[in-house]
């Protein structure tokens, strides 16, 4: 998020940080846990990490299909030098418009991860362009009805 911790709180006060909860991760370890779905639907580009997350995905499995399968993205240099990639939100669209994740498709299919495997499996569903979590809208379009 590139903010400072001060930074943080007073969004969460004035509401501007929407989603935010307690993460208990051990006993007597109490941190913030800032859900980063939001990030983005102001249009502006988000990051690979950022958009793979919202989509349950590894930005490795991710990055692959994206290059592979032609898929719009801008590179731009980061805050500390490196290339990164984003995702405007014409391009996380056109993602959308051709593809599925995993996560997202057993969500709108109203399937247990278990079930959603078994039926693609039956069915000879595998994922796209060499990925482990990614479908081809139109061969689920039937799951997505």
């Amino acid at each position: 998020m590139q903010l400072t911790v001060p930074e943080v709180i007073e969004r969460i006060r004035d509401g501007r940080l929407s989603r935010v909860g307690k993460y208990l991760q051990r006993s007597g370890f109490v941190s913030v846990l800032v859900n980063l779905g939001h990030v983005g639907q102001e249009g502006e580009a988000v990051s690979l990490a950022v958009f793979a997350s919202s989509e349950g995905l590894r930005t490795a499995e991710l990055a692959t299909p994206i290059r592979r399968m032609g898929l719009p993205f801008r590179r731009i240099r980061g805050p500390r030098g490196g290339d990164q990639l984003r995702l405007t939100a014409t391009d996380r669209q056109a993602f959308h418009d051709r593809f599925i994740s995993f996560r997202t498709l057993g969500g709108k299919a109203r399937m247990d991860w278990d079930s959603l495997r078994q039926r693609l499996d039956a069915r000879g569903i595998v994922p796209a362009g060499g990925s482990a979590r990614i479908y081809d809208r139109s061969h689920v379009a039937d799951l997505l009805a």
